[in-house]
């Protein structure tokens, strides 16, 4: 439980005694606890607005409760029609706010077992119809608990949490108290035992909103608190009673019955909840187990490649419960789903490598506390892996592929041709003259040249075609797609590009020469390593003829 709550429920004990202990301490615990509901439902920072209308009722409420205490302690005159207004104005936002909680639901075969308590309720409460009227508030106290039953279904089908079965239970004694205050209205001795019951629905709805406004796993939490506050109110309810003299009452039987009733539905409630919590768990369970079994499924070599990684968070995103989306910090980002809503962290060695989206902040985090971790090492295992991968078949100074990297990626672009019968065309490019870059600048400015070629290129290619570092200044580039005529335009552009500006601090033009071959469909994977040697060969020519031109194999 969070501290947040046992702080709540300790100060609800404390005022429970002190109000139990004298009348003078009752009437001021009675405003205090409406006031600490309006201060949990305030500082909670709940957005959402049914909350927030709730709070202003709540405060309203806290305002009348003082009033009232205020003219029981020093004999003042009571202002009924301000304390009308606050209490009216105040259910009948609460009224409005449940019903926005509620959202379109209705009561459905979960909340029948609450139903036939429901007369009995309304009996009582209004047994003295005259009274009743003058008072009016036990009707609106019916009214409230009637908002309260499409509330209550979230919680009953396990989708809100078991603190909202604490406090839609708090509405239920309320309306319950507010029939006995009519009932009693005119017995002496019991203002008492009254106000100590009508203090006790705020602390029972301050307890349960602080569960699930902290979206924390109430539990039996939830389930122990409302079995307690059952057994307290009805303890009060049966002194009330005993002392009244009116044991032999109809009314009297109408109440021990619709005590005993909420009792048994109570803990009916708390059984079904506690079940279904029991069920979404193992639900859960099962859902990450198989996401571990795909995850354990993938071969150390497959890791390495950023596909299998995506198919992976592709995995997340669709096996696990309640999560809208996955996000891994891979090449940029690596998202599936919708990566939006309440993050919860993947972290591995003390590192945030991705986050996992959820819908709402998740009640229990115990399973995903175990689970992330071990998660998150085994994609950082990929992510280390892709990158070891990268930098194996990537030339460390301009980014590009490396001779390695062309032999591996080549053969992908080959079948993708011959497959669509696209052909393809080969250039081996070199800067001229690149010598006197690093003669009459030094190496630092060679390496910048360098760099700065390899970007042109970069900016000329398409999704499929290569580039490649082959060894010092030469370059290599396999477009898709291209033949002959294609691939000289490409590499006019290129030529132009590199031509049309120097490179500072290069103070003269950088021209290249470049030989083509290929410009067809090509027959098999070992056609390229033949169009290589045919445009080194070209690039030889190119040379041979004065540099900065395109010489195409013949």
């Amino acid at each position: 439980m969070k501290r947040r709550t046992v702080l709540v429920g300790s100060v609800a004990a404390a005022l429970v005694v002190a109000a139990i202990v004298s009348e003078p301490a009752a009437m001021v615990a009675l405003p205090l606890a409406a006031l600490m509901l309006t201060v949990v439902l305030v500082t909670s920072g709940s957005r959402f607005p049914a909350w927030r209308l709730a709070a202003v009722g709540s405060a309203l409420w806290t305002l009348e409760e003082t009033i009232w205490a205020v003219e029981r302690l020093t004999g003042a005159p009571a202002a009924i029609p301000l304390t009308d207004l606050t209490s009216y104005t105040g259910s009948a936002l609460w009224f409005v706010a449940l019903l926005v909680m509620a959202g379109r639901r209705l009561p459905t075969a979960l909340s029948l077992p609450l139903l036939p308590a429901l007369p009995l309720l309304l009996w009582v409460d209004t047994r003295d119809i005259p009274l009743t009227l003058t008072l009016r508030f036990p009707i609106v106290d019916v009214l409230l608990v009637l908002a309260t039953l499409p509330a209550l279904e979230a919680a009953l089908r396990g989708r809100a949490s078991e603190g909202r079965l604490l406090w839609t239970f708090g509405f239920m004694v309320r309306a319950l108290t507010a029939g006995t205050v009519t009932w009693l209205f005119d017995t002496p001795g019991m203002s008492h035992g009254l106000f100590v019951l009508w203090m006790l629905p705020y602390l029972f709805v301050a307890i349960g909103a602080t569960m699930e406004l902290s979206d924390e796993d109430a539990g039996m939490w939830a389930a122990g608190t409302t079995i307690l506050g059952l057994e307290t109110v009805s303890g009060i309810m049966l002194t009330l009673l005993f002392r009244s003299g009116q044991v032999g009452q109809p009314v009297t039987l109408g109440m021990v019955l619709l005590l005993a009733y909420f009792q048994f539905v109570g803990i009916m409630l708390v059984l079904l909840s506690d079940r279904r919590r029991r069920i979404r768990a193992e639900h859960q369970l099962k859902a990450w187990g198989e996401v571990i079994d795909r995850v354990l499924a993938v071969q150390p070599g497959e890791l390495g490649t950023i596909g299998t990684l995506k198919a992976l968070v592709e995995t997340l995103s669709v096996r696990l419960p309640n999560v809208n989306g996955v996000e891994v910090y891979a090449e940029g980002r690596i998202r599936a789903g919708d990566p939006q809503g309440y993050a919860f962290p993947l972290v591995t060695g003390g590192t945030e490598i991705g986050r996992l989206y959820f819908a709402q902040q998740p009640r229990d985090t115990s399973v995903l506390d175990a689970v992330t971790p071990f998660l998150a090492g085994r994609i950082q295992q990929a992510l280390d892996q892709a990158e070891w991968r990268t930098r194996a078949i990537t030339d460390p100074l301009t980014g590009l592929l490396n001779r390695r990297g062309i032999e591996l990626r080549s053969g992908e672009l080959l079948l993708r041709s011959r497959d669509q019968g696209k052909p393809v065309s080969v250039a081996m490019l070199d800067l001229d003259h690149f010598k006197r870059v690093n003669d009459f600048y030094d190496h630092a400015t060679g390496d910048h040249a360098l760099k700065e070629t390899a970007s042109i290129l970069q900016r000329h290619l398409r999704q499929y075609d290569l580039a490649a570092r082959w060894g010092g200044e030469e370059f290599l580039v396999v477009l898709f797609d291209a033949d002959r005529e294609a691939a000289a335009e490409v590499v006019r552009r290129i030529r132009a590009e590199l031509r049309g500006e120097p490179l500072r601090p290069i103070t003269w033009p950088l021209t290249m020469s470049v030989g083509l071959a290929g410009g067809t469909t090509p027959d098999g994977l070992d056609t390229l390593e033949t169009w290589v040697q045919q445009a080194d060969r070209a690039l030889l020519q190119a040379k041979a003829a004065g540099r900065d031109r395109t010489e195409v194999a013949v």
